[in-house]
């Protein structure tokens, strides 16, 4: 009996240890963060002239994220945030010239302004316009919307309103949704959206809930965000009409966000309108990468893996009561399992990951990969990138890679 009595007590000392740890690391990670430096021009100017002026290893003002030590190293490697971080002070840049907001899905979105804006350095001209619309849980979400509408004309020419028509391009019908990582913002991927709107393709940037300007006070690591998403298509889809051709390019947390919305029940009707699919950098499952986080924290040691272990299941019971999944639900490897059977089995996947991403391991590309099937799956590895770095060590290849797929 006092066997019992203290097995008992045991068993729950550990159930608590592992909720209580586990409260704690949800405030940590999914709780949404009140320092919106990484949103402040002046933040962003000084992170710049420091990773500038200095050698890798230094600590990056308002572009921190969770993950200390190797697992976060691509937050302070010169060849990636120097141009990120250029190209996202352009885009703030535009935010603080002017404009608009404007609330989408009433039916009259083909009368909504677009905001002008324009950018010398690399050469890409375009409108802007920021839209909200209602996600799940009723949360307020933001997007940003951007079109090449000139051909050419300088700065002085488009203020003068001299600019001409951009003319048909292959891409002329296309729409990319661009969908950020976790505590980034839409501005975060002003990157690519130049990239593709030097291609004449409309730019969809979105802040995911949680972060930029959007609401929500949680973050959901690409489980609610995928149902957002599809809103977010059905939206284009009720504006720009049946022949609007999308595509989903999500990063790191994006990326696992963009595989799951492909494999919504509602999205199965749609799926002729979605080119591709573009995966940067996706975790196999919310569990498995916190557990990979879990192990770079505390160790590797028999005692230290079991209580990371208790923490991250502990984590995973809070988050259930709070967003209402399970850590193990939120899994693009399930979903890209799913997809197999599914009409968005006929949607191109293309999948990148780099060699030496430490924050989200290189097994789990492989195990994407493996899940996929062979289902139209495009797969391209960096060898010598870290994490989100596929772009900025192969920029040509990596744009190459995308436009060969939408071209097949």
């Amino acid at each position: 009996m006092v066997v019992f009595i203290v097995f008992l007590l045991v068993i729950s000392g550990i159930i608590v240890f592992s909720l209580a740890a586990g409260a704690v690391f949800f405030r940590q990670i999914f709780v949404r963060k009140t320092n919106d430096g990484s949103l402040d021009s002046s933040v962003i100017h000084s992170s710049l002239k420091q990773i500038e002026q200095a050698v890798n290893g230094i600590d990056l003002p308002g572009i921190k994220m969770a993950g200390t030590g190797i697992a976060a190293s691509h937050l302070n490697d010169r060849k990636i945030m120097i141009p990120l971080l250029q190209a996202k002070l352009r885009w703030l840049h535009c935010n603080e010239k002017n404009s608009t907001s404007v609330l989408a899905g009433s039916g009259k979105n083909e009368e909504l302004d677009s905001v002008c804006a324009a950018d010398d350095a690399t050469g890409v001209f375009y409108c802007r316009e920021t839209l909200h619309i209602t996600g799940s849980r009723n949360t307020r979400l933001t997007g940003y919307l951007c079109s090449v509408p000139v051909e050419t004309g300088s700065r002085a020419d488009w203020a003068a309103g001299q600019t001409q028509k951009a003319p048909i391009t292959p891409y002329h019908d296309c729409t990319v949704i661009l969908v950020h990582g976790y505590t980034d913002s839409a501005a975060g991927m002003a990157y690519l959206a130049e990239e593709y709107l030097k291609r004449g393709i409309t730019v969809l940037a979105v802040d995911c809930r949680g972060h930029g300007y959007s609401g929500g006070k949680y973050i959901t690591m690409g489980w609610t965000d995928a149902k957002d998403l599809a809103r977010w298509i059905e939206f284009l889809l009720q504006r720009s009409g049946e022949k609007v051709r999308i595509i989903l390019h999500g990063v790191s947390m994006g990326a696992a966000t963009v595989i799951q919305t492909v494999v919504l029940k509602r999205i199965q009707p749609v799926v002729s309108h979605i080119m591709a699919v573009v995966a940067d950098c996706s975790f196999s499952s919310a569990s498995a990468q916190i557990r990979h986080q879990a192990r770079l924290l505390f160790g590797k040691s028999p005692v230290q893996h079991f209580t990371g272990n208790l923490i991250v299941a502990g984590l995973s019971v809070v988050n259930l009561f709070v967003n209402g999944f399970l850590l193990r639900q939120d899994s693009p490897r399930a979903a890209l399992y799913r997809r197999q059977r599914l009409p968005a089995a006929q949607i191109p996947l293309i999948l990148f990951h780099g060699g030496r991403d430490a924050f989200v391991p290189d097994s789990m590309a492989s195990e994407l990969v493996k899940a996929a099937g062979g289902y139209l799956v495009t797969e391209h590895r960096v060898s010598d990138a870290p994490h989100i770095g596929c772009y900025f060590y192969e920029p040509d290849i990596y744009m190459k890679t995308i436009l060969d797929v939408l071209c097949t």
